[in-house]
């Protein structure tokens, strides 16, 4: 059985560990260790298990810098465990996507001419455009919950996925600063992932969820496997990005956005209940 080097950070120090890379068929999800890395036979891109459990979903009691939304702090159960994308949809897979589908490219932005760099992620992508990429590969974007206990990666009472404070060593955001050198997007796999194995789920891009945004809605919000509100009319970005203050990065934060807008600082990741 093939195997990957993976991290996460404990207490603040970093933390090696070995990751299965896994056959098609291999092993069914419930033996699968929490970040085992399997890759999609359509879009080529990494995905990593995430199991079922339950977390503190919302401001955690250190963070000082919280909005109402992220209020009140509440348990969030998934029922289920689910396959998400290691990175942000990259340009590479995205031009696979569109061209299995016969769809043009979005306009590329200034720093990604004509899509020159395949390893970027794929930005200036609206809401109905990532949901079909997803649909495509046999999934969907994943919900804000979802997202929340993903990103955390285990961290449950953590502000950012790293721990409490933030730093260029572990998420491309606003300026540069060693390690983080690049201006715009960084392409994926650039900082140490999460205890999930995920990358960049703090930085580099926006990304869209499932959900419809309401302020009240944690207030009102299932316990297990909450969807969001039935109707709305923005729906609910995570985890900052490149363009960003350091203080959108928190993984508590949330952002609202209409869905038919794009922009250079905004992409996407899917999850998938099972993986050809």
């Amino acid at each position: 059985m093939l195997r990957i080097a993976s991290a996460s950070f404990v207490a603040g120090s970093l933390a090696v560990f070995v990751l299965p890379l896994l056959a098609p068929g291999q092993a069914s999800p419930e033996s699968l260790e929490p970040g085992s890395v399997k890759i999609h036979a359509r879009d080529q891109q990494e995905y990593a298990w995430i199991p079922a459990g339950s977390f503190a979903m919302g401001c955690v009691p250190s963070d000082l810098e919280c909005d109402e939304d992220e209020k009140p702090r509440h348990t969030v159960t998934l029922s289920r465990g689910f396959w998400m994308g290691r990175t942000e949809v990259t340009v590479a897979a995205y031009e696979r996507f569109a061209a299995a589908q016969g769809l043009p490219m979005p306009e590329a932005p200034d720093f990604n001419p004509g899509w020159q760099r395949k390893d970027q992620p794929v930005v200036r992508v609206n809401w109905d455009q990532s949901q079909a990429y997803c649909s495509w590969i046999g999934g969907r974007l994943p919900t804000e919950a979802e997202f929340e206990y993903a990103a955390r990666g285990g961290r449950d009472g953590a502000i950012y996925p790293w721990g409490d404070t933030v730093s260029h060593r572990f998420a491309n955001y606003e300026g540069i600063e060693a390690p983080d050198e690049w201006e715009n997007t960084a392409p994926g796999g650039k900082f140490p992932p999460n205890g999930f194995a995920l990358y960049d789920v703090s930085g580099n891009v926006w990304e869209w969820t499932a959900d419809w945004y309401r302020e009240w809605y944690y207030a009102r919000s299932p316990e297990t496997d909450p969807q969001g509100p039935e109707h709305g009319v923005d729906r609910v970005l995570r985890g900052g990005s490149w363009f960003n203050a350091p203080r959108v990065l928190r993984v508590s934060d949330r952002f609202k956005y209409v869905g038919p807008a794009k922009d250079n600082s905004l992409g996407f990741r899917c999850v998938c209940e099972a993986l050809p």
